[in-house]
């Protein structure tokens, strides 16, 4: 429980975090505009997108029991690429919206356990998924923004004679800056935390993991296709 309390607490901090920024971006902008030059249009975040995104995962998983004997730790770790969905709805500055997005990566990391009969074991990251909400503070064609929801993750856990494929569901959040090229294109950076529910993976063994996600994306708007709906 203490551990799930530790995680609502990150989501809270992203979200002031992001806020506090962007309201201190914004107030150096309002300070530093000319009333006599005329305004261009500002961006507007509203609309359906998609887009491709690829980083770096790394995570930390908790083995216990069974043959592992006492907590075991592995720490997988490396690329992960996949698609992304969304849709941005505006309020003047605040921007609201929901993405869902999908992940696959070949990060793994290996280690030996127990002391009379060492044995050698491997944890992988095989998916990510995540369906999840998204409050912004958008700046023109700048929008800092929170994220937080469901999450699901897919692991395998190798060891002589054993392989055990699982899926954990659980939480993620996080939050980034996405920077829109022009009405259609953006480009964003974002970090993304997230904890998953232990699972049985088999032999009286339980895996506990969490991850971390550093990625950069290309997103595509193409909410002006459905306007008028």
């Amino acid at each position: 429980m203490t551990h799930h309390w530790h995680a609502l607490a990150r989501i809270v901090a992203v979200l002031v975090l992001t806020l506090v920024v962007a309201s201190t971006l914004s107030t150096t902008r309002a300070a530093d505009f000319e009333p006599a030059q005329p305004s261009s249009p500002m961006h507007d975040w509203s609309g359906f997108y998609g887009g491709v995104h690829a980083g770096y995962v790394w995570g930390d998983f908790d083995y216990s029991g069974g043959a592992f004997g006492a907590s075991t730790n592995v720490t997988p770790e490396d690329g992960l690429f996949g698609l992304l969905v969304g849709y941005n709805y505006q309020m003047e500055t605040f921007v609201i919206g929901i993405e869902g997005d999908s992940a696959i990566s070949y990060a793994n990391d290996r280690r030996t356990v127990g002391a009379a009969v060492p044995v050698p074991v491997r944890g992988d990251i095989d998916a990510l998924f995540s369906l999840r909400a998204r409050l912004g503070f958008a700046m023109d064609n700048v929008l800092v923004f929170g994220t937080a929801g469901a999450g699901l993750l897919e692991t395998k856990t190798r060891a002589p004679g054993f392989v055990s494929e699982d899926t954990h569901w659980g939480f993620v959040i996080g939050g980034g800056v996405e920077w829109a090229l022009n009405d259609t294109w953006s480009v964003r950076s974002e970090y993304l935390y997230g904890d998953f529910e232990r699972e049985n993976v088999g032999g009286g063994i339980s895996l506990d993991p969490d991850i971390h996600v550093v990625r950069a994306a290309l997103i595509w708007k193409f909410g002006g296709l459905l306007a008028g709906f």
